[in-house]
């Protein structure tokens, strides 16, 4: 993933080590209740190997939310994931729900590959889509019914992960149906 980050130093770099090794512990302790400290040489060795595989993988500033966003992207998060998984439960239930697959093809307006990569990570918490696909700025997403808001839900989801990132979204982009494909 190439990105355009802001250049380390030494206190970016300090507070990623800090941060995300409090996380790995906190993971970690979390996993394995009361006892895990009985096993700290593990933890040691577990924790800082998971450290350093995180700054292969996401070196600092890559992925940098703003703490408002979050704050405000969480409770959306939460209400779409339940209705997501409302719609799924119904459909499920109710097989005479309509269903009108088909795939649609989105402009976005993001122009960070982090924020674009989150967003179609999170684009299967709306109900009835998955994303199938991004490529610079554009993504693919099926859609179980094409008739329903599709856009815009893919639209609010697009300005809260932009909020989240901190991202000012300025032109619309086009969303294309191709009904029944794939």
């Amino acid at each position: 993933m190439t990105t355009t980050a802001t250049p380390w130093t030494p206190l970016l770099f300090l507070r990623a080590l800090v941060g995300r090794t409090l996380i790995f512990f906190l993971l970690w302790a979390a996993l394995a209740g009361r006892e895990f400290l009985n096993e700290w040489p593990l933890v040691v060795v577990s924790v800082c190997a998971a450290t350093a595989a995180s700054f292969l993988m996401w070196p600092p500033q890559t992925w940098a939310w703003r703490p408002a966003g979050l704050i405000t992207f969480a409770p959306y998060f939460l209400w779409q994931s339940l209705m997501g998984g409302t719609d799924v439960a119904r459909r499920a239930l109710s097989p005479k729900l309509p269903i009108s697959p088909g795939v649609f093809e989105m402009d976005l307006r993001l122009k960070r590959e982090p924020a674009r990569v989150f967003l179609i990570w999170t684009v299967s918490l709306l109900p009835g889509t998955a994303g199938i696909g991004l490529n610079e700025q554009r993504m693919r997403i099926h859609v179980l019914n094409t008739d329903a808001p599709n856009e815009s839900r893919l639209r609010r989801l697009e300005d809260a992960v932009a909020s989240l990132f901190g991202e000012r979204l300025t032109d619309d982009g086009a969303l294309k149906s191709k009904r029944n494909a794939e």
